[in-house]
């Protein structure tokens, strides 16, 4: 191993930080004999490569030369514009266990004797398993960050980017083979499950039963996953990653519906299905799901979908039962790309949720999770459960372990008010606001307001839900007619024909199957509204759909206007600091008593609206970053296109107010920076008033109610209240505080 070039640690030059890697903490059980971290030297677009689907690969043919605790620098090609990257891996958190074996024997090899500390890794990396990335300069970490913000599927690992001073070196001749390793490779299938998992989280229908059958799935229950959807009218429904390792071909599927969507799972796979044009890949289907065999299911199917997709005809959801599977393959025929998903409940809202659920996810099934954009891809914590998730899915049977045990955690439900949210190892890696069909799945339908809400909404929905019920006083009927009656159990039983003689309080009332209703709310498509504010929505274990709502689904607090989300640190103290930077260099406007600045759209304040002459352009990248940020942790439905960034010093604030419904449609979302402030809410119609504190890098998200029908405020006043340690009531001096407002507009 002579020749090898090592970069240790040292002190850096003045000006620039300690090196990142230096200042993370020790693992709680990394083994003795391990390094805490493994470091390599590459050039930027050796990352973001990485960055598009998670995984850092070997060189072609070879293995990773890393440095223990240091880094050792890989043959990468220079140029004007190359920005040199030093990326520090975790050792707790590298995958594949049969390297990290190898890992352990050549560690303590390096011990015995006087070689360079440096360790050959033999498998892809996951980028979760980054620690720490250090660049040269501010000026290069400027450039890096500008670069990956121009790709919307290139996702950085988070960590903090410090600047070290290093001095890219290349490395000297040598032999830097292992004859004794042979490279692990990540399989093909990988990218397609990758994309199908993620595009299955994005779209999981909000509603108790079908977040079971997601968590079953992801856990590989396959078994669990049949049990549910059975009930859920989806028999047909197999995952793509469950159903990725099935022998046999689609005709051996049990009924017409299973066999056409085996059939799109094996024809749509990524890169199966390639460049083919819509009708060529319905023929495919078509051809795979019943052969030479006439079936006439699948033939009907291929000529409605063949006339649809020459514009002949439009998709057609009534009686959709008989044509789930068919219907949810036509769906994504039509929107190969995931983005056209975003709009189905304003373009299709006729679409039952499980069968829009199973062709989204049949969508990132044909389009592969490298090309997915940012927006569907969450947060950090997501990224890394869906790459765990899906390196084992692709693996079943494998002689090779893909996972440490401490990586094979299953999902657990956490309770949160407002969201539903499952954590792994303790930590949320999906939480999505609950929507209406939550809301009334969760709803004690017994109360008298809720119930009669239920029936008004199942009648106007046509659900098969409603029960005509007759009510007999107490007391004797008499029966007549030559048949006969008799009384078993509960049951009346009539043999022949008999009518009744009813007495003149007799009444035949309409009642709402509360079961079948909250069937109809998981199966059914329609617009819903929210369930009555009377009704408190305490969740309903149903052991049958195998729903796990949060018990505190939606008990609202007294203190939270209904349709406020609310989290906070949503924001880190270094994002946070980033983003003031961005703000204060900015141009700021004092047409108001307070300063603001605007993005994307002015907003004009005397007339408060917005017209086509007020478009300022696209919203700079480190506001489109958040705005990306909101719309893929759920908390927008759609992209905000105009932002206002508010500055309130000490006694400044804002006039109660609702932000122009005809000029900003769906959620306002507010960031919260530097300072701790309350917002006061006022119902318009009962004059209730409650107040929120907005902490510190917080967001709050108006839709429903209090975006339509509450004012809010910042009050204008000198001191904040708090409570202190003894939980008595404090007051603190504000100074100042900065709000990032995001709404979209309706002239985009």
């Amino acid at each position: 191993m002579s020749g090898q070039t090592i970069f240790n640690f040292m002190d850096p030059p003045d000006g620039h930080t300690k090196p990142a890697a230096e200042q993370i903490p020790l693992s709680q059980d990394t083994s003795a004999a391990l390094p805490r971290w493994l470091g390599l030297e590459t050039s930027h677009r050796r990352l973001f490569d990485a960055s598009q689907d998670g995984w850092l690969r070997p060189p072609s043919g070879s293995c990773f030369v890393l440095g223990e605790e240091s880094f050792v620098s890989e043959e990468y090609s220079g140029g004007p514009n190359l920005i040199p990257v030093r990326l520090a891996f975790d050792v707790d958190k590298l995958a594949f266990p049969d390297a990290r074996k190898g890992l352990e024997l050549i560690v303590a090899g390096n011990e015995d004797g006087d070689e360079p500390r440096v360790v050959p890794w033999c498998a892809p990396i996951p980028l979760y398993a980054v620690r720490a990335v250090e660049v040269p300069s501010s000026e290069m970490k400027t450039h890096l960050l500008a670069m990956a913000g121009q790709f919307s599927n290139v996702s950085l690992p988070d960590t903090t980017i410090a600047t070290t001073g290093f001095a890219r070196e290349h490395r000297p001749a040598g032999d830097y083979t292992f004859p004794e390793t042979q490279p692990l490779e990540l399989p093909e299938s990988l990218n397609a499950i990758q994309g199908a998992m993620m595009m299955a989280i994005w779209a999981v229908p909000r509603v108790g039963p079908w977040i079971e059958v997601l968590r079953k799935a992801l856990g590989g229950d396959a078994a669990g996953v049949a049990e549910r959807i059975g009930k859920l009218d989806a028999q047909w429904l197999e995952h793509p990653w469950l159903f990725e390792h099935v022998t046999g071909s689609a005709r051996d599927a049990t009924d017409d519906q299973g066999r056409l969507w085996r059939a799109a799972l094996r024809c749509m796979r990524w890169p199966t299905a390639g460049n083919d044009a819509p009708g060529a890949l319905a023929e495919k289907i078509a051809e795979a799901a019943c052969g030479n065999d006439t079936n006439r299911t699948v033939d009907t199917w291929l000529d409605r979908t063949l006339r649809i997709i020459a514009a002949d005809e439009t998709i057609v959801c009534a009686g959709w039962r008989q044509n789930a599977a068919g219907l949810a393959i036509q769906l994504a025929l039509l929107r190969p790309d995931p983005v056209r998903f975003k709009s189905w409940n304003r373009d299709m809202s006729g679409v039952p949720p499980g069968v829009w659920w199973a062709a989204a996810t049949l969508c990132g099934w044909r389009h592969g999770y490298r090309d997915l954009d940012k927006e569907f891809r969450g947060d950090a914590n997501l990224q890394e459960f869906v790459a765990i998730c899906a390196l084992e899915a692709s693996r079943p049977g494998s002689d090779l372990e893909a996972l440490l045990p401490s990586q094979q955690t299953p999902l657990e439900h956490a309770h949160e008010d407002g969201c539903f949210t499952l954590t792994l190892r303790g930590q949320p890696v999906i939480r999505k606001p609950w929507k209406s069909r939550a809301k009334w799945y969760a709803s004690d339908l017994t109360d008298n307001a809720a119930g009669e809400a239920a029936l008004t909404l199942a009648s106007r929905l046509e659900w098969p839900c409603i029960e005509r019920r007759l009510f007999l006083p107490e007391g004797r009927v008499d029966t007549l007619g030559g048949g006969r009656s008799s009384v078993d159990g509960d049951a009346l039983v009539i043999e022949g024909e008999k009518s009744l003689r009813l007495p003149k309080d007799v009444s035949v009332k309409e009642q709402i199957d509360l079961e079948e209703f909250r069937i109809r709310l998981a199966t059914e498509a329609g617009d819903l509204p929210d369930p009555p504010e009377s009704s408190p929505h305490r969740p309903k274990i149903d052991a049958n759909l195998g729903s796990d709502l949060p018990k505190t689904l939606a008990d609202r607090s007294e203190n939270v206007p209904p349709g406020l989300i609310y989290r906070p640190e949503f924001i880190t103290e270094e994002e946070e600091l980033r983003l003031m930077d961005y703000i204060d260099r900015g141009e700021w406007s004092t047409e108001l008593r307070r300063r603001v600045q605007h993005y994307g759209w002015r907003y004009d304040y005397k007339k408060r609206r917005i017209d086509a002459s007020m478009k300022l352009g696209e919203l700079p990248e480190w506001a489109m970053e958040m705005a990306r940020r909101l719309v893929g942790e759920s908390l927008m439905n759609e992209l905000p296109d105009q932002l206002i960034v508010n500055e309130y010093i000490e006694k400044q604030g804002i006039a109660p107010h609702i932000d122009a419904p005809d000029s900003f449609t769906g959620e306002i979302a507010t960031v919260s920076l530097l300072e701790t402030w309350g917002m006061v809410f006022r119902c318009r119609s009962s004059k209730e008033k409650v107040e929120k504190r907005l902490e510190r890098r917080s967001v709050a998200v108006l839709t429903g109610d209090a975006r339509y029908l509450w004012e809010h405020e910042i009050p204008k006043r000198d001191n904040e209240p708090s409570m202190n340690r003894q939980g008595k009531r404090k007051w603190t001096k504000r100074s100042r505080r900065i709000s990032l407002t995001f709404r979209k507009t309706r002239l985009h």
